[in-house]
């Protein structure tokens, strides 16, 4: 479910953005820049104005996800709480590197190429409620939040990249 959320906010079109809202209830609540956001439509409002301004407009490359670090422990009898933390970096594909436990192919944070790592432009640190949603196996957002750390000149770094 992560996956496809952090997908869609790089790389899903227009089109199938919109069904980022199915994530969350009209009960959940988004965290981010000490604001609270309400509800499937606030959030999605919200999150469609952060994906605008990762995505950027340039073709030489965009602001992307460099996951680090995943956490996940058991939330109340039947949620799931999963804790997100990395970079961001001018790229052009989401990149997941983890220690310890991993998939097959997927790289270890010593092996994320030097040139990635020297376009860091900030980090993030999410963390997401998940409780379970109507169906078997489903599960909806609750509660997230969303810390992100740029320096001072991050704009001007973006714009360089995208000129």
């Amino acid at each position: 479910m992560l996956a496809v959320h952090y997908y869609l906010i790089f790389y899903g079109s227009d089109k199938v953005w919109c069904y980022m809202k199915i994530f969350y209830r009209e009960e959940s609540v988004f965290s981010f820049l000490g604001e609270e956001h309400a509800g499937q439509s606030d959030i999605f409002r919200t999150l469609s104005r952060i994906r605008s301004t990762l995505k950027g407009n340039g073709p030489r490359g965009k602001i992307v996800h460099v996951i680090e670090k995943v956490r996940c422990c058991a939330h109340g009898e039947e949620g799931v709480t999963i804790g997100v933390s990395g970079s961001f970096t001018v790229g052009n594909e989401l990149l997941v590197c983890e220690d310890g436990l991993r998939a097959e192919g997927m790289p270890s944070s010593d092996e994320v190429p030097f040139n990635i790592m020297s376009k860091r432009i900030g980090r993030f640190r999410e963390e997401f409620f998940m409780v379970p949603g109507n169906a078997m196996g489903c599960f909806i957002i609750s509660r997230q939040k969303l810390h992100i750390v740029f320096p001072a000149n991050m704009f001007e770094i973006v714009e360089s990249v995208w000129r």
